[in-house]
């Protein structure tokens, strides 16, 4: 799921490899409509479940009492706010895009070999691996030589073309 922030203001979507432009729809102050509440509430209570799941079983297998676990979950419900999801900013150059696109392809190997499921770890986790493996030099050597050979592909075939 590949989401970059835009100029416009809104986001651009990966969908089955197609990039499409969302408007952002709500700010601070909207008001929202019943569908939008039951929306906004199945979300909250996703994330409380995702969020707190390695909390209660690693508190679990420390022998805390059920009651004290349902006291620390209502104590994290009770202060929980929704963060966003962590606005990765829209790549300036195709060796940025293109390393993040390596970088999203093995990290995600990676947490399916070590059967990690992505929903389960914190929010923005999954963006902060992609990132730093990204920035790695080997992953850039490697989508500049993979631009480079796109860009030198797509030259040649223009130049048969026309």
């Amino acid at each position: 799921m590949s989401e970059t922030q835009t100029d416009a203001g809104g986001t651009s979507i990966e969908i089955a490899g197609l990039s499409f432009e969302v408007a952002d729809r709500y700010s601070e102050g909207h008001e929202i409509n019943e569908n939008e509440a039951r929306a906004l509430n199945q979300t909250l209570r996703e994330n409380l479940r995702n969020n707190f799941r390695k909390t209660a079983k690693e508190e679990q297998e420390k022998g805390t009492s059920e009651a004290e676990i349902r006291k620390m979950f209502e104590e994290y419900a009770e202060g929980y706010e929704f963060s966003g999801k962590r606005q990765t900013r829209a790549p300036r150059d195709p060796v940025e895009a293109e390393a993040r696109k390596i970088a999203r392809k093995v990290v995600k190997a990676a947490l399916k070999k070590q059967n990690i499921d992505e929903k389960t770890l914190e929010e923005g986790k999954l963006d902060e691996l992609i990132d730093a493996y990204a920035a790695k030099p080997d992953v850039r050597a490697l989508a500049k030589e993979t631009v480079d050979a796109l860009s030198s592909i797509t030259t040649t075939a223009l130049e048969s073309v026309g």
